[in-house]
Formats: structure tokens, sequence, C-alpha cells
């Protein structure tokens, strides 16, 4: 069956290895884009730096409590851009068992 809802505009395959456990202890590379691209978290200057915005902040924010949610989480490099993020989390699960 074909999805239709986004008229194959801003649908690409997913790059999900079939069959593997994306909760199991390893490094993982995210990307979250913010709606239509839109600019929410600032602009770019003349020095190649993010002039922030307040949505910003609560991006930064958000990003620095997620091991506070999920003690596991052990945080990486973090990037933020116009529209979107880039980050990488280490889980680090003492009971996981991967077997």
């Amino acid at each position: 069956m074909t999805d239709n809802r986004f008229q194959q505009k801003y649908r690409v395959d997913s790059v999900r290895l079939a069959g593997y456990d994306y909760g199991s202890n390893g490094a993982y590379f995210i990307t979250v884009c913010t709606r239509n691209r839109e600019n929410y978290f600032g602009e770019i200057d003349e020095n190649a730096a993010l002039i922030t915005t307040a949505a910003a902040q609560i991006v930064v924010d958000c990003w620095q409590a997620i091991p506070t949610h999920f003690p596991f989480v052990v945080l990486n490099a973090f990037v933020l851009m116009p529209n979107h993020l880039h980050g990488i989390l280490f889980f680090d699960k003492p009971d996981y068992n991967d077997g």
C-alpha cells in the first residue's frame, strides 16, 4: 500500500536496519527537523554563528535534561541549526541483555 499523505514530497525510505533493536546499548546519531523547515531556532549571522531564539534555549535545556528522564543515556556532541538539530546519544543500560 502506498502512503500518499505527503504526496511523496517529504518521505524517504527508512534507513533503519530491519530487525535491529534500537533500544540496545550503543551510539545513536539523531536529526530532528522543525515543521516545514521553519527557522524556529534562530538565524545565522555574518560570522556563521547562530543567533538563537527563545525556542532554541528550550531545545538546549531539553537536550541537557535527557539524562534526567533517561538515566541510561549519555549525551555527546550536539549542534543546533536554525531549523534542525543533530546529536549523538549513547545508550548504556547496565542490565540490558542483547542476547
